[in-house]
């Protein structure tokens, strides 16, 4: 689980095996100072907050495109609280190989995990005085703010790993999608893009894939629809068609069930009507016999 994908078919997944890139977001110096932050807090100290170690991870793969094992490998060297089986999970789930992907993609530039600048400040010191506007994008301060807050950029502080977030991202996904078009992905597929999985003694099972990734074009299933790509499609649909049968069922009991249910309050409605009915009468005739009459009351005098 540490080094294979529980989604087989990812291992084919084009990955950046640039070990300079890799050294940079191990120690810290990927110019992106929250990500910089984690990455030092967790070589210093052996430990990093669950929401940082999120961010540092996303980075990693979803916008350097490193693959997950690096992550895992550097994680499971760092940290003191390092669970084999847990960060193995966790690293699958980040880089879409998992039972559970990730369904998102942070952002290490908005500083909605540090939004007074503490953490960053406290990890990237050579930061500290450059205004909260500027301190998670020092590339965007102009030269005299920087020369203010004494941070010289490819200095004192390294310039940005990536210009280009969105364009890095983009080509992630197209090496994802380029994988997933493939005929041992599409094997692996169900028609409606979900990732299947084989589950030892229990057969194909369909888990959680993201949107984007289940995005395929049209005729792509078409072009490599192989024997076991119909299997599993047959498979599918008589499992849709059977959820459909089973759902109108359901449906026509629930129907059934509701007409008894407004025969029974009907029934109760007039039981509740005729009460009343006779309360007015009793009312009515115990009126009348408190005015002189003499005889008893009797049942007689309130039935119809």
């Amino acid at each position: 689980m540490h080094s294979k994908p529980i989604r087989s078919h990812y291992k084919a997944h084009p990955w950046v095996e640039d070990r300079e890139i890799i050294r940079r977001w191990q120690r810290g110096q990927t110019g992106f100072p929250m990500v910089d932050a984690g990455m030092r807090e967790l070589w210093k100290t052996g430990w990093i907050q669950q929401s940082v170690r999120m961010i540092v991870a996303s980075f990693l793969v979803e916008y350097l495109g490193v693959n997950w094992i690096e992550g895992h490998k550097w994680f499971h060297d760092t940290l003191v609280d390092q669970d084999t089986a847990i960060n193995a999970m966790m690293w699958q789930n980040a880089g879409r190989c998992g039972i559970d992907q990730w369904n998102f993609v942070l952002d290490a530039t908005s500083g909605f995990q540090d939004p007074t600048g503490s953490y960053v400040r406290r990890w990237c010191p050579e930061l500290k005085h450059l205004p909260n506007k500027y301190l998670h994008k020092p590339w965007e301060a102009n030269e005299a703010t920087l020369r203010k807050a004494g941070v010289q950029l490819g200095s004192t502080y390294p310039t940005r790993i990536l210009t280009d977030l969105k364009k890095a991202r983009l080509r992630t996904k197209e090496n994802a999608l380029a994988m997933l078009r493939t005929p041992e992905s599409v094997k692996m597929t169900d028609p409606n893009g979900y990732d299947l999985i084989t589950i030892p003694g229990k057969g194909i099972s369909r888990v959680f894939t993201r949107r984007e990734f289940r995005n395929r074009k049209p005729d792509d299933p078409k072009n490599y629809e192989s024997k076991d790509q119909k299997r599993i499609t047959s498979f599918f649909q008589k499992d849709i068609a059977r959820n459909k049968s089973h759902s109108k069922g359901k449906r026509k009991d629930r129907s059934r069930q509701s007409k008894e249910v407004e025969k029974d309050n009907n029934a109760r409605r007039q039981e509740k009507k005729k009460a009343r009915m006779l309360k007015k009468k009793f009312k009515e005739k115990t009126r009348g016999r408190m005015n002189g009459g003499k005889r008893a009351l009797t049942r007689a005098d309130f039935e119809d």
